[in-house]
């Protein structure tokens, strides 16, 4: 009886305070889980916003993103808006993007209520898988092809620069023989003509002696 009492008196003593943080304690975690999906959803659409994309903004603006460029303020988004002649541009700071711009167009009927679009079959599905398979293949022969004729030009132009190489020595060997052929003749010349020199001046003694 006595611990009954003395629980009854602790709980009306401290119990409203225990029951405000509990209630804390779990508002915490809920803001706290809160936030981190809001963050984990702000990374995934930043990520997301690149040019080419729809966006829609905060105050019910919808356009095209044409440009995003880095700045000590955050990334600044050039955008398009409008239609065909009414055409704007504008710049936004990436913290004013709300969502990607997902909506398709919808007809009414007789009531004015939206008709859904019917959902497509397997097959269908099936059809379309196939079809961006195919266009992947595609992708991936032309990127292949590309290559080979790539390769295949340098292996020309390695074949043309050694062709050339080959053609310059062969074109310098010859200069330097025509040299020493037009050389040995010259100095052939000198010879006899030292030879003659020679000669004369020994006939030149000769008959200098006789007299």
């Amino acid at each position: 009886m006595l611990s009954l009492l003395n629980n009854s008196n602790f709980f009306s003593q401290y119990g409203l305070l225990i029951v405000l943080v509990v209630a804390l304690v779990v508002l915490m975690l809920i803001s706290f889980n809160r936030r981190k999906k809001e963050d984990a959803y702000r990374n995934d659409l930043v990520q997301k916003v690149v040019p080419g994309a729809m966006i829609k903004t905060y105050y019910g603006l919808y356009g095209k993103v044409l440009k995003v460029t880095e700045t000590t303020d955050g990334k600044i988004l050039l955008i398009e808006t409008g239609e065909d002649k009414k055409v704007s541009y504008q710049s936004v700071h990436i913290n004013a993007i709300y969502a990607i711009d997902e909506k398709q167009e919808v007809t009414l009927d007789e009531n004015g209520n939206p008709i859904l679009p019917a959902e497509k079959s397997e097959s269908e599905k099936k059809f379309e898988q196939l079809e961006k398979q195919l266009e992947q293949n595609k992708e991936k022969s032309e990127t292949k092809e590309e290559t080979k004729s790539e390769k295949a030009e340098e292996t020309k132009e390695e074949v043309k620069n050694n062709v050339s190489n080959e053609n310059k020595k062969n074109n310098e060997v010859k200069e330097e023989n025509k040299t020493s052929k037009t050389e040995k003749p010259k100095t052939e010349k000198t010879k006899t003509t030292a030879k003659k020199s020679s000669t004369k001046q020994s006939s030149t003694k000769t008959t200098k002696s006789a007299k």
